[in-house]
């Protein structure tokens, strides 16, 4: 349908990289599994300000068609916060570090070659900053950030407010409030699953519709590690900082190949001199 289109253009049907999407024949029409559909909605109208149901309505169609027609809904694209090959330094304070710690440690692992994570130091200050702790009033401080100029943040749609990320140029701020943590019933699995997807946005990827994903921006108790989908996704973030799929050692090597056929050039030229001089004593 046309809507499906333009939220396929817009970023909120996006094509979803595991399992793959079929695409049928030359058609723009991309065939999706109901559910990636649904939290797709679910996204457009959390945008335009309905109830995330997930479902289309008569509130959707109409706010839908004023947005597009004035230009005001804004694409949810992924973008690189960072150079590709670059070294991420980070800070964590406060509360529940270790879970920080191991939300960055997933993302380090699936970012093996592309990128590198360690903690900041007097002489690398932090590119990305974790904080845990309470905050007076935590609605009102989101609702100002997102008031600021020139400040992209993204509000995570899990219960109590927990957390928002921060993006300006340097550093990535991710605040995670604790107050709520009385009442939660796994507090470290839930700020587990929050921080896996806060980093996720730090790093530049925006929200998945596709359930399962870390990147999805509705809570689930299924987000305990990160996807096929999200792996991928952030690879085609960063791809590998050489450009050829290839690690440095294996271009050392094709260096040394080099060298040596360059010695062996030489060594074929010195013998052709030397039989030139013998001839001419002759």
């Amino acid at each position: 349908s046309i809507i499906k289109r333009y939220l396929t253009q817009m970023g909120y049907l996006r094509e979803v990289m595991h399992p793959p999407v079929q695409q049928q024949g030359g058609s723009d029409r991309i065939d999706v599994a109901e559910d990636v559909i649904n939290n797709g909605y679910g996204l457009v109208q959390t945008q335009l300000g309905l109830q995330p149901t997930g479902e289309m309505n008569n509130d959707m169609v109409t706010e839908l068609a004023s947005a597009r027609r004035y230009n005001t809904l804004p694409q949810r694209m992924d973008n690189r916060s960072f150079e590709r090959g670059s070294t991420v330094y980070y800070t964590i304070s406060g509360q529940l570090a270790r879970v920080a710690l191991k939300a960055i440690n997933a993302w380090a692992t699936a970012l093996k070659g592309h990128l590198t994570f360690k903690v900041a130091d007097a002489k690398n200050p932090p590119d990305l900053v974790i904080n845990f702790g309470s905050v007076v009033d935590a609605k009102k401080k989101v609702k100002k950030i997102l008031n600021t100029l020139g400040v992209v943040t993204n509000k995570t749609n899990y219960p109590y407010h927990l957390s928002h990320v921060e993006i300006t140029e340097t550093p990535i701020k991710i605040t995670l409030y604790t107050e709520s943590m009385l009442q939660m019933d796994n507090p470290i699995k839930d700020f587990s699953a929050i921080l896996l997807h806060d980093i996720g946005s730090a790093l530049g990827l925006s929200d998945s519709p596709y359930p399962r994903d870390v990147m999805n921006p509705f809570y689930s108790d299924k987000h305990k590690s990160l996807t096929q989908n999200d792996i991928n996704r952030i690879k085609k973030l960063y791809p590998e900082h050489n450009g050829r799929g290839t690690d440095e050692n294996e271009d050392d090597g094709e260096d040394e190949d080099e060298d040596e056929d360059e010695d062996e050039d030489e060594d074929e030229d010195e013998d052709e001199d030397e039989d030139e001089d013998e001839d001419e004593d002759e």
